[in-house]
């Protein structure tokens, strides 16, 4: 009973924490994301500085049935019980934005959220890392107040960890240590600023390698035993991409062994792919092209 009454007064507290900034009648289809721009080189002091996490993006509406759906507003089909861990546990009306996440370095593994027909024990895997309350009319620094409050206790959810930046050194310590431990880079947020349907200089997006979209050519293969494995992609940018080159390149790296075998399902001439790089050289190719993952605007 003691345990019971402990639970209901948690949720409570959630629900009168943000109760009044909550929406009802929340359409998803008139609803856009905050999206980041690539640092811009500031004075990064008293911004807030968080791993960028190698996952998917996704907001969680608590509505009459909860919903669970991408940045370009498709749905992830996430077991019951996964759903029910946040529904039942946050206030009604509540939207959190966040990112599907395994852990550093695994965006391979991402593919069990994508499953029609989600699989239980895979998703046990999955947590998901919540930074934002896009419904919440206030400075990030009290939204970020609110959600330490409201996402305490509720299984696979956890808060992403943002640290207040004291000078630029403090700035550069924390960027290159998770770089360097695997993390695809980090996430400089304005305190003061409030949440924008759009992308915003407010959230900014730090990265010591860049990345783009690539189009499939065609494929080199190994030799000798390796005569049936890829080697490498022969490439192009793709049309959306800003590089002006309009010629072919190669990409060698960043396959693991089981994609260069499966080359005949994942590779496919004029399949889109994601590639990340150092800069982009005076000929327009890029410097140190590495694999990223298959492009899959979900």
């Amino acid at each position: 009973m003691i345990k019971s009454n402990r639970r209901k007064s948690t949720r409570e507290t959630r629900r009168k924490s943000i109760k009044e900034y909550n929406s009802n009648d929340f359409d998803r289809n008139k609803f856009s994301p905050m999206l980041a721009h690539n640092y811009d080189g500031r004075d990064p002091t008293g911004y807030f500085l968080s791993e960028k996490l190698d996952g998917y993006r996704a907001l969680f509406y608590n509505g009459n049935k909860p919903q669970l759906f991408s940045r370009n507003n498709k749905d992830f089909i996430a077991p019951k019980w996964f759903m029910d861990n946040i529904s039942n546990n946050i206030p009604k009306g509540t939207l959190l934005d966040g990112e599907l996440f395994i852990k550093r370095g695994d965006f391979a593994g991402m593919g069990i959220v994508r499953k029609k027909v989600p699989v239980d024990s895979e998703w046990k895997k999955i947590k998901y890392m919540v930074f934002d309350l896009p419904l919440v009319n206030k400075p990030f620094i009290e939204r970020y107040d609110i959600l330490k409050k409201i996402l305490k206790g509720i299984e696979n959810v956890d808060l992403v960890n943002h640290i207040k930046i004291n000078n630029l050194e403090h700035f550069n310590d924390l960027h290159k240590k998770w770089t360097k431990e695997g993390g695809e880079g980090s996430m400089l947020r304005d305190g003061n600023s409030y949440y924008e349907n759009k992308r915003s200089r407010s959230l900014l997006k730090v990265k010591d390698y860049f990345d783009d979209e690539v189009i499939i050519e065609d494929i080199q293969f190994g030799t000798g035993k390796n005569s049936d494995v890829m080697g490498h992609l022969i490439v192009r940018w793709a049309s959306h991409s800003k590089n002006p080159y309009k010629g072919t390149f190669d990409v060698g790296s960043g396959f693991t062994d089981e994609q260069r075998r499966n080359w005949r399902n994942l590779f496919k001439p004029r399949k889109m792919v994601t590639i990340k790089y150092f800069e982009v050289q005076k000929s327009g190719k890029p410097r140190f092209p590495i694999f990223q993952n298959i492009y899959n605007k979900i």
